[in-house]
């Protein structure tokens, strides 16, 4: 697989599902980041099509051998995409691991949830997470965390972890706007419309891989709402947090999502699709991320719930599973596009 960096040279519009239609009274409609694999694919595949001189309208048929057509990928294979700040891949904090608030943007007291006793629900006899002492003020810490930090809670201790506040790899930036008719040069009632931008900070890029094409993409991109002028760039490779070399099979491990996932329909016990014959025992999540697309042909996307970047997922194998072989693999439904992207751990 060949992996681009991605740099805006301005900032960037990602919307969400809600409505965004002139006329309508909305306040602040705000921007989501990381984009979602969706919007990283449609605008590499543009920038791959225009390489082959395509400029507007449907692609004839030369493109779409290379590239695919609408949801079909044909030879294509994503992944990401993921942020890098300062030269080295970050990622959303796991949500297992827990902490006290120690000032600002301060943290003590790491601890991670794990799969408890069995209690009675509503969806049956469950081992929800829970953690081994009783400790008080305890949350999920927002943010980003290191590669190096990800692989100690996959597989180590957390007591010196350093999480990275959200505001240190991107900031929302307020923007307003007008309608303004062409011929009288004023606004019509409706046309005042205002949005939060994402700005990335300084040194912070989105990294995406790309496999089925050889050709280079170097050059500047069109990224997210608006067309937001950006540069792409082959880089040479690109490191995943990873097990250590001695690590033998497991029976139970954890699978932390670093893209969203969509696994229509999954409850605990039942075998997750990916992940080599796998059971789902329960998990740590955030509400889910609701994620739709646009197709040329089709129009629109219907919005689905996703798993958010960070959940994770605590599973049981009775063959066990090699996590040497799983780690960086994708679940779940759309994989091509980037989406179910994991790191394998233990519990």
């Amino acid at each position: 697989m060949n992996y681009y960096e991605i740099e805006p040279v301005d900032n960037l519009f990602f919307r969400d599902g809600r409505p965004y239609n002139m006329g309508e009274t909305q306040n602040d409609v705000k921007s989501m980041f990381p984009p979602t694999p969706y919007t990283m694919v449609g605008a590499l595949r543009a920038a791959m099509a225009r390489k082959m001189h395509w400029t507007e309208g449907p692609w004839d048929q030369a493109i779409i051998s290379k590239l695919g057509n609408g949801e079909d990928l044909g030879p294509l294979c994503f992944s990401g995409p993921f942020v890098q700040a300062n030269g080295k891949l970050v990622f959303p904090v796991p949500r297992n691991v827990l902490a006290q608030k120690d000032g600002k943007d301060s943290w003590k007291t790491f601890r991670k949830l794990r799969p408890g006793t069995e209690i009675q629900s509503d969806i049956g006899t469950i081992e929800f997470p829970a953690l081994e002492e009783d400790l008080d003020k305890m949350r999920n810490i927002p943010g980003f965390i290191s590669s190096s930090d990800l692989e100690k809670v996959l597989w180590g201790g957390i007591s010196d972890i350093k999480p990275i506040p959200a505001e240190n790899v991107w900031k929302h930036e307020f923007n307003v706007g007008i309608q303004r008719d062409e011929d009288t040069l004023t606004v019509p009632e409706g046309g005042l419309f205002s949005r939060s931008m994402v700005r990335l900070g300084k040194d912070v890029k989105l990294v995406s891989g790309i496999d089925g094409i050889d050709e280079d993409l170097d050059g500047p991109l069109m990224l997210g709402g608006e067309s937001k002028a950006a540069f792409i760039q082959k880089i040479n490779s690109l490191e995943l947090p990873k097990p250590p070399a001695d690590v033998g099979e497991l029976r139970k491990f954890l699978a932390v999502l670093i893209t969203p996932a969509y696994l229509d329909g999954l409850k605990p016990g039942g075998w997750i699709k990916g992940l080599d014959g796998a059971k789902l025992v329960s998990v740590c999540a955030d509400r889910p991320q609701m994620i739709g697309g646009w197709d040329f042909q089709k129009g629109p996307l219907p919005l689905r719930p996703h798993l958010r970047a960070g959940s994770v997922l605590f599973c049981r194998s009775d063959e066990g599973i090699d996590p040497c072989k799983l780690n960086g693999s994708k679940i779940g439904e759309n994989t091509k596009f980037g989406f179910g992207q994991v790191l394998i751990g233990e519990w």
